[in-house]
């Protein structure tokens, strides 16, 4: 199983799934080392999601903290609201719950995560609901291209 983790330039991921927010700051560090100048450390996505540590001196966990199952707050709010429109690029889409919501809806959605194990279980969570997204591997920091969409 390929590992895939990514060196970050700062920034903030800030979670509003919750009624709580979380803010992680992660700083770009070298290949040689797991830490930044700032004492950030590299989070590698991919273990988190298969539960493992995801960086050093980090618990595992069984599943991530923002896992719910269900669609963000503020994505229900805005497609409720008819915010949404056209088709949908979900980036750091994880374990897929926006995504299938929008598809749920009758929008055209692709999803962008970094590790393929999220992915994997976003499929089928897709298939579940019966809906189709487009789900690929992508580093959100460093895309170069538009991934390209299967079509039918």
């Amino acid at each position: 199983m390929r590992r895939y983790s990514t060196d970050y330039a700062t920034y903030q991921l800030i979670d509003i799934s919750r009624k709580v927010t979380t803010v992680v700051t992660m700083t770009k560090t070298s290949s040689s080392s797991s830490q930044g100048s700032s004492g950030s450390q590299r989070i590698d996505f991919d273990a988190l999601y298969r539960g493992e540590s995801p960086g050093e001196g980090i618990a595992p966990t069984a599943k991530p903290p923002w896992d719910t199952g269900a669609p963000s707050e503020s994505v229900v709010g805005w497609q409720t609201r008819g915010w949404v429109h056209g088709d949908v690029l979900d980036i750091g889409c994880g374990l897929g719950d926006n995504a299938i919501y929008l598809a749920e809806k009758g929008h055209t959605v692709t999803g962008l995560d970094i590790s393929p194990t999220a992915l994997t279980t976003a499929e089928q969570r897709a298939r579940d609901a019966g809906v189709e997204v487009h789900f690929a591997v992508a580093d959100s920091t460093k895309l170069e291209a538009t991934p390209t969409r299967s079509t039918p």
